[in-house]
């Protein structure tokens, strides 16, 4: 995933996923992509609801891991920090390598005032990638809206991300 989404392409991702689920709304995967479309739309509360249905509906699923790390980033951005951070554990604990996942652990450790720890997920993220800084931090996720991206921005750098 690169860039940000117009709102005529959400909209037709959601036209997409609610087919989808029309056809089957046992569909872990559609309700796990709804997730991610519903954040891009500002809709943190109902792309909760979406991931956690499809958690339900496939408790076993390979995609467990990024769905951890949609549940994390959805109750990031309502405001949810303690919530998010232990979302954000449970990804890094099934995904240890995965920036993203890494990256909403350390961003919500560090906003809920737990900075050790969120230092400690900073230094693994640049073990991996020695590079990166909150400039290129944008390619790990393509926030459509800027509040977002800085809410998140400003976790990592609490946490210890340079600039």
């Amino acid at each position: 995933m690169t860039g940000t989404y117009d709102a005529v392409e959400l909209e037709t991702g959601i036209a997409f996923i609610e087919r989808a689920l029309e056809i089957n709304p046992n569909l872990a995967s559609a309700w796990h992509f709804s997730c991610w479309v519903r954040i891009s739309l500002c809709q943190p509360d109902l792309a909760l609801e979406h991931e956690l249905r499809a958690i339900r509906l496939s408790p076993l699923d390979p995609l467990l891991g990024q769905m951890e790390i949609a549940a994390a980033f959805a109750h990031f951005f309502a405001g949810r920090l303690e919530e998010a951070s232990v979302w954000g554990g449970k990804a890094v604990r099934d995904l240890p390598t995965s920036l993203m996942g890494l990256g909403i652990a350390a961003s919500s450790s560090a906003s809920a005032g737990r900075l050790e720890e969120a230092q400690r997920i900073v230094a693994r993220m640049r073990q991996q990638k020695p590079a990166l800084n909150v400039d290129n931090a944008r390619i790990l996720f393509p926030f459509n809206h800027p509040q977002f991206f800085e809410k998140w921005i400003e976790g990592l750098r609490l946490a210890g991300l340079p600039e």
